[in-house]
């Protein structure tokens, strides 16, 4: 789950905690020890006691408690968010961002799932995009001082989730990291991994420029689009070539068509599965820091895994 709090000088506070889909209100005011306790009481279920603690001295800024049912107990651990106010966040910009898949096990999604983060000078964070099942998710968070960007999204209504604690870090080939969890749990009636899984994964984001006159969202001019796993009856890439503002032309046989969105950093296609003919929708996102794109698409039951990248 996740929890959000306001607290003014006074020590008055306010807020919310969420388990899965459900949130749930808090308020009251920090004692002197910079301690507080909520009693939140749940038709048909246990009341849930919020504990909170405001950091002092090297924990300043930071936020502690736990949550319990009286059968579980949940710690709790938060970030102050430092230029909700102030503004001027170091991190403003536009992101894409990749949670990887897994290929080699049929019981986890080979495919790549992707979204675009916008983050706004006062450190709020807005997360649009869409796993490698299918499943479109969105998130909004404020941004901690230390870089951290919490991540909880609750899906499937409840039962599955993200949970992921993203850093923002300038690294050569990469500004955004983080272990990211995905649950989701068995549903028969499900197309997409009807059996559930826990998927393990790190995620990467990497700041995205949007290219002006002639220039291309990836630095590429020949490269390969390949598409690996998932239902497909074998592995098979098509050669394309990216020209001045990121138009992607098919040099191969089999039909693909593939358009790159220079403003968001995200493309979308299609492309005919060799042997069968049959057209397959794909899409993802570029990492320019890595000149290259990454995504999935989607099969009868199981994803594939798409990437643009230099031969």
């Amino acid at each position: 789950g996740a929890f959000n709090i306001y607290a003014d000088t006074s020590g008055n506070y306010s807020g919310w905690v969420q388990i899965g889909y459900a949130r749930h209100t808090v308020s009251g005011q920090f004692q002197l020890d910079s301690r507080a306790t909520n009693v939140v009481t749940r038709w048909n279920n246990n009341p849930l006691t919020v504990e909170l603690r405001l950091g002092q001295d090297n924990e300043a800024g930071q936020i502690f408690g736990r949550m319990t049912d009286g059968v579980w107990t949940a710690s709790l651990a938060g970030g102050r968010a430092a230029y909700q106010t102030a503004g001027g966040a170091p991190q403003a910009g536009e992101y894409t961002v990749v949670f990887p898949g897994q290929v080699g096990d049929p019981n986890l999604p080979a495919g790549d799932g992707y979204g675009t983060l916008h983050v706004g000078a006062d450190g709020l964070g807005t997360l649009s995009g869409t796993l490698a099942d299918g499943t479109a998710f969105s998130q909004t968070a404020w941004l901690t001082a230390e870089g951290d960007w919490p991540m909880y999204v609750s899906l499937y209504a409840g039962k599955g989730a993200l949970v992921s604690w993203l850093t923002f870090t300038n690294q050569a080939s990469s500004d955004i990291n983080g272990t990211v969890v995905w649950i989701k749990q068995a549903n028969p009636a499900a197309a997409q991994y009807p059996a559930g899984f826990i998927s393990d994964t790190k995620v990467v984001g990497s700041l995205y420029v949007p290219p002006t006159g002639a220039n291309k969202s990836v630095n590429l001019s020949s490269a390969f689009v390949n598409f690996t796993a998932g239902n497909l009856a074998s592995d098979f890439s098509n050669s394309v070539s990216v020209n001045a503002g990121s138009q992607v032309v098919n040099l191969s046989p089999n039909a693909l068509t593939l358009t790159i969105s220079s403003t968001l950093g995200s493309f979308t296609g299609q492309v005919a599965e060799p042997g069968s003919g049959v057209m397959h929708s794909f899409g993802g996102v570029v990492l320019q820091k890595q000149n290259a794109g990454f995504g999935f698409m989607l099969g009868s039951t199981r994803s594939s895994l798409v990437t643009l990248a230099a031969p």
